[in-house]
């Protein structure tokens, strides 16, 4: 009789804890959605050492705020300026290196977080990356 009570009170008990959501998960934090500007331009550079070379690409730069997203649509000018001088800079030998969009992500990242005094910037992304010589 005891051993029969014993099993109905564990059962009610581990019942009411189940339906009190005990033991479950804590429920995620949710993440934002990426804050990405995608410049609005397919960008056409000159490369520094041909003639005739020059480099097609379009852009986006991620951050992490809703405000930096602002401030960099903002200066989306300024941005295609930096992209500009960077990409002008190298040789078709550099532009056709197999890591060359990490090298270029990482480059961009540093040099428009220093000129538009963004802490956040998080990354810069290459989509139809093309080197014409």
């Amino acid at each position: 009789m005891k051993k029969t009570i014993l099993v109905a009170l564990a059962a009610l008990i581990s019942l009411t804890v189940a339906a009190c959501g005990g033991g479950a998960e804590p429920s995620p934090t949710p993440t934002l959605p990426p804050q990405i500007l995608e410049i609005s331009d397919v960008l056409q550079i000159n490369i520094k050492d041909t003639e005739r070379g020059y480099v097609t690409c379009q852009v986006s730069v991620e951050v992490e705020t809703a405000e930096e997203l602002e401030v960099i649509t903002y200066k989306e000018a300024q941005i295609c300026d930096i992209i500009n001088t960077v990409l002008r800079a190298k040789t078709i030998d550099q532009l056709r290196a197999p890591d060359i969009l990490e090298t270029l992500s990482t480059e961009l990242v540093e040099k428009i977080a220093a000129e538009l005094e963004l802490a956040t910037l998080k990354d810069v992304y290459f989509k139809d990356f093309k080197t014409i010589a």
